[in-house]
């Protein structure tokens, strides 16, 4: 993921104000004269029949990633049909310029998933702007992020059923491996791959890290003791059997408002998002990590920041139930479970740590944070299994006796382990936490 957002610049038609990402990067060369390189680049190689008063350069929001400019053709003789490009330039000369474009024309050609298109690129500093560039399609929209407290609630309702296809989609696009690669063309990805040992393959990463660490600097003592309970963490979570029947899908790490393009028309049998954006970061891996709730879709908020662990929250208004099972509907059953199980939340987040690493104090203190609640989550999970082994013959014989006082007393007992593999109606039902027991009073409609 990038540092700063490209919600405005990776492919959106936005008249909002640009600003120059050369205020953010004072070593890049400023828009006022690279604007001179872009137009030759486009007069020698996007548009050669083109005169420079036919072309528009425009300066936009850059990411942590690439540098945005917009390109457009306007001429005389189709005055009503611009063409309109957006160009991005690598920042970083590491950057996996070959991937990203791979990961798009991979999308257009397998997956069912709005998104820019290739138009042409160039992997090395042979041409006109001395720097590596890949050039879009500009898909007309708003990002979410600016657009989505203005949307209708029928609008956000077409918003809710089209992201649960999305993410259904990407649980569909399955791998053999995980990798930050796109697939060899000739592996088909609908076949039921081999599945990968997602243990191993952590193990060898954190184990890797830790190697590279030590290395580097032999006293280092914090980071490769944050690694191994990384894989103290893995062996749990791999023992109690959640990496079973896991398959490797795509996923994108930053499934945000800023990264979902929107354009309403009265024409309802048309999308209403126009394209996902920032495919930078996308990988194979674990299907879990293309589960991570969308949060934001039912309970909108301008100022805080999303708590996943609120995931199971019913939304407290009756639009916001509906967008959420709308949402649910569409993304499917394997989503549910593998999105709202409290353990895959922590799951998420130590295969973000394997992908990203340690880089910053702020993850040093978040994977602190991670590992303390999952001590806690964990051997009170296994607290409950040995008390409800132990008492499974006393459990059976009473489950007939509340049967019927739940009866008489007019409630509706659910059990949590169905409602996480169930698109919930929440007229009748609601989620709650893993192993607790829920019921609604049928006189007055109230969870207790």
């Amino acid at each position: 993921m990038s540092s700063y957002s490209e919600h405005s610049c990776s492919s959106c038609d936005s008249d909002a104000e640009s600003v120059s990402s050369s205020v953010l990067y004072v070593e890049q060369e400023p828009f006022v004269t690279f604007r001179n390189r872009v137009l030759d680049l486009a007069l020698h190689k996007i548009w050669p029949d083109a005169t420079a008063d036919e072309i528009t350069i425009e300066r936009m929001i850059g990411g942590g990633f690439n540098r945005i400019i917009g390109l457009s053709r306007h001429t005389a003789q189709q005055p009503d049909n611009d063409i309109r490009y957006i160009l991005r330039i690598p920042r970083d000369a590491d950057q996996p310029l070959d991937s990203q474009v791979g990961t798009l024309r991979f999308l257009h050609e397998r997956c069912n998933i709005p998104a820019p298109k290739v138009i042409s690129f160039d992997h090395t500093d042979n041409n006109e702007l001395n720097s590596r560039y890949m050039i879009q399609n500009r898909i007309p929209g708003e990002t979410l992020l600016s657009s989505y407290p203005n949307l209708t609630h029928e609008e956000r309702c077409r918003v809710a059923r089209e992201l649960g296809h999305v993410y259904s989609e990407l649980l569909a696009t399955k791998s053999a491996t995980s990798t930050i690669l796109v697939p060899p063309e000739e592996e088909d990805i609908r076949d039921p791959p081999i599945p990968q040992d997602i243990r191993k393959m952590l193990f060898d990463i954190f184990e890797g890290q830790k190697a590279a660490e030590l290395e580097a600097r032999p006293d280092s003592i914090i980071r490769p003791e944050l690694l191994d309970q990384f894989c103290e963490m893995t062996s749990d979570l791999a023992e109690e059997g959640w990496f079973e029947d896991c398959q490797i899908s795509l996923a994108h790490l930053d499934m945000e408002p800023r990264n979902i393009l929107v354009n309403p028309t009265s024409d309802t049998e048309l999308p209403i998002i126009s394209a996902v954006l920032d495919w930078d970061s996308a990988i194979f891996a674990p299907q879990f990590m293309c589960c991570t709730p969308p949060l934001w879709l039912w309970a909108w908020s301008d100022y805080e920041e999303e708590d996943e662990r609120t995931a199971n929250d019913i939304p407290p208004t009756r639009e916001g139930r509906q967008l959420k099972q709308l949402f649910e509907q569409a993304a499917g059953p394997r989503y549910i479970r593998l999105a709202y199980l409290p353990v895959y939340r922590f799951a998420r987040q130590l295969v973000r740590f394997a992908v990203q690493g340690l880089l910053s104090n702020e993850d040093y203190n978040e994977a602190r944070e991670m590992l303390r609640e999952w001590e806690d989550f964990f051997y009170e999970t296994c607290s409950d299994e040995s008390s409800n082994n132990s008492d499974s013959e006393e459990d059976e014989n009473s489950d007939a006796e509340n049967e019927g006082t739940a009866e008489q007393d007019g409630t509706i007992i659910t059990k949590a382990a169905e409602i996480y593999t169930t698109i919930q109606d929440y007229s009748t039902t609601t989620w709650s936490a893993e192993d607790a027991t829920i019921r609604q009073d049928e006189s007055t409609t109230a969870w207790q």
